[in-house]
This record gives structure tokens, sequence and C-alpha cells, in this order.
């Protein structure tokens, strides 16, 4: 009986030994998977910053060029309508002249011809 209480002591230490050996080894794979997933992760936070920069500079210049797209706006909007009047009263001045003297007229029409 005490023979096979050894036996068994002895088979189990085998066992417990072999049970140590694969949890050692499930360890140095489980700590390999961690250094792997810490680098992947590190790489895509650099990734996600670079992202976020890139977007803040897009942003930034977006909102510059919509402002300028403002005053742009209100310049037309400023400039048009006088363009309009200075045309008009080129218009009205040219026929003006015209109807006053008709050797201006003709000097206005071959100017215009050249």
């Amino acid at each position: 009986m005490c023979s096979q209480h050894a036996a068994d002591v002895e088979k189990l230490r085998r066992e417990l030994k072999i049970v140590q050996t694969d949890m050692q080894d499930f360890k140095q794979e489980v700590s390999g998977v961690l250094r792997q997933v810490k680098t992947t992760l590190n790489y895509l936070m650099e990734v996600v910053t670079r992202l976020e920069t890139s977007s803040h500079h897009m942003d930034q210049r977006l909102r510059e060029e919509e402002d300028r797209g403002i005053v742009r706006s209100k310049v037309l909007a400023f400039l048009l309508p006088r363009e309009k009047e200075v045309r008009e009263k080129c218009a009205s001045l040219e026929r003006r002249l015209c109807w006053k003297d008709g050797k201006v007229y003709q000097v206005l029409k071959s100017i215009r011809e050249k």
C-alpha cells in the first residue's frame, strides 16, 4: 500500500511538472501576444494622433477658406451694383455726347473699331 501511494505521488509529481511546464509556456505565449498588442496599440495611437492633427489643420484651413469666401461675397455684393451704376452712367454720357456732336460720334465709332 505504501508503494502504491509512492507511485501515485510520483505520478502526481510528473503531472504537476507537465502542468507547470504548460503553464509556463502559456505565460510566455500570453506575454508575447500582449507585447504585440501593446506595439500595435502604440502604432494605432500614433496614427490617430496624426489623423487628429491633420483633421485639425483641415478644419482650420476650411474655416479660413469659408472666411475668405464670405469676404469675397461681401465685396461682390458691394461692387456689382456700383459696376452696374458706372456702366449705366458711361452709357448715358456716351449717348449725350453722341447726340450733341456728330463728329464726336464718328471719333467714338473709330475708337471702338480699333
